[in-house]
């Protein structure tokens, strides 16, 4: 599907690209042709603007007897007749050469010329067969008739056709190795994001696969021995309770990453006695590290009161404490610290810092950029009961929405410690 999506924008990209490009181009070639056009016809308006036997101020002619280019970018050899009729419209001519024509021209091709353009009553245009472009006006009883040698027009647009071909293609293959690029960039997190989740998937089936069989055993027990009470099947009741809750546990943790995620769960801003929240979960806390062989102190500060939702604040404890007792080690200790401290150079202001540090193996150095990420699990988590990876990215995402930020520091000599700071 990644693939798919991928092709698809490089596709898109690339049209776009294209369409732009072929337009951009077209257009500073019809800039370009129409700019030689313009001064091939200002050229030639000067030239018929001249009276026949009034010698030129300047030159327009070029090395070579033919009709060229001026070096000042303005058409040179423009060939000048005044063609003066008499009698009916096709019944003859006379034609006056300009003594400033220093450029030769065929003299059946200018017959031919004249009688064409005398026929059909053009005011300019080309002579196709010979490459000449010419312009007319009327001078009293005479017309005034300028030829000029086009064909460099005419290469221009062939020369520029290939051109414009030759860097599209170009563009073409360049941008086309860029997009590829910028897809690759662009689709880096969604295949990192796809890859997360096909592992949580295949996590996920496995830990709700347990337990549904364990509960579809115990039923089948318990339909078995139907004359039983539920005080002689109590132990399969209370295995079925015990797989239910675990499974619960998954779908209330997916359920608040995804309200996370669609921006739709806001907290309430309510005054949030931090305090009590810590003391009310070290009480919690003291019975499982006794019961797990780990010393549990803590150091609690009275009094810090922050503004959020007292739900997800004490999940937020909850998920430090508990992944603290549970990777401390046999005879392991966690230390925590709940303290008021201020900071800031010209504004001072009020934090409280929460400090859990536990024992115990500590967390990869190459897993510590990825420990926020849902579903991300490094190897010394995956143990039984271990949860199923979402336990810190919950915590992530409480922090992000009450403007807190959450640290972590893990070495072998000091141990394992999470720093969250709480505005007051």
């Amino acid at each position: 599907m990644l693939n798919k999506l991928r092709n698809r924008f490089i596709f898109i990209n690339m049209l776009l690209v294209s369409v732009i490009a072929l337009v951009l181009f077209l257009c500073i070639f019809a800039i370009t042709v129409g700019s030689q056009y313009s001064d091939l016809k200002n050229a030639m308006d000067e030239m018929l603007e001249i009276d026949i036997d009034v010698p030129l101020l300047y030159p327009f002619i070029g090395d070579d007897e033919h009709v060229g280019i001026r070096s000042d970018n303005r058409t040179r050899g423009i060939y000048v007749v005044s063609v003066t009729h008499y009698g009916s419209p096709g019944g003859g001519y006379v034609v006056e050469k300009s003594v400033n024509n220093l450029v030769s021209m065929d003299e059946d091709l200018l017959t031919t010329a004249i009688t064409w353009i005398l026929e059909n009553e053009k005011e300019d245009g080309w002579l196709n067969d010979e490459g000449l472009y010419f312009r007319t006006q009327q001078h009293f009883d005479a017309l005034h008739i300028a030829f000029a040698d086009a064909s460099h027009i005419l290469d221009s647009l062939a020369s520029g056709f290939i051109n414009i071909i030759s860097m599209y293609i170009i563009v073409f293959v360049v941008f086309y190795f860029i997009s590829n690029f910028l897809a690759s960039m662009a689709f880096k997190p969604a295949e990192k994001a796809w890859e997360q989740q096909q592992h949580f998937l295949a996590d996920a089936s496995h830990e709700l696969k347990t337990p549904l069989t364990v509960i579809l055993a115990n039923n089948n027990i318990l339909l078995s021995q139907k004359n039983k009470t539920i005080d002689e099947q109590l132990q399969w009741v209370e295995s079925t309770q015990t797989e239910a809750e675990h499974m619960k546990k998954l779908v209330d943790e997916l359920l608040f990453l995804a309200k996370s995620d669609a921006a739709k769960h806001e907290i309430p801003k309510e005054p949030v006695d931090l305090s009590e929240l810590a003391w009310s979960n070290m009480l919690q806390f003291e019975p499982v590290a006794f019961e797990r062989g780990v010393q549990f102190d803590g150091e609690i500060q009275n009094d810090l009161v922050t503004i959020g939702d007292r739900t997800q604040l004490n999940q937020l404890i909850h998920i430090l404490l508990d992944n603290a007792i549970k990777y401390a080690g046999n005879n392991g200790q966690v230390d925590w610290k709940l303290e008021k401290y201020t900071t800031g150079k010209t504004k001072l202001q009020n934090y409280a810092r929460l400090s859990v540090h536990n024992t115990g193996n500590p967390i990869p150095q190459e897993d510590l950029p990825h420990i926020y990420e849902r579903f991300y699990r490094s190897d010394r988590a995956r143990s039984p009961g271990s949860g199923y990876g979402l336990g810190l990215a919950i915590a992530k995402s409480i922090c992000e929405v009450h403007g807190a930020d959450i640290l972590v520091e893990s070495s072998a000599e000091n141990g394992t410690t999470f720093t969250v700071k709480f505005k007051l």
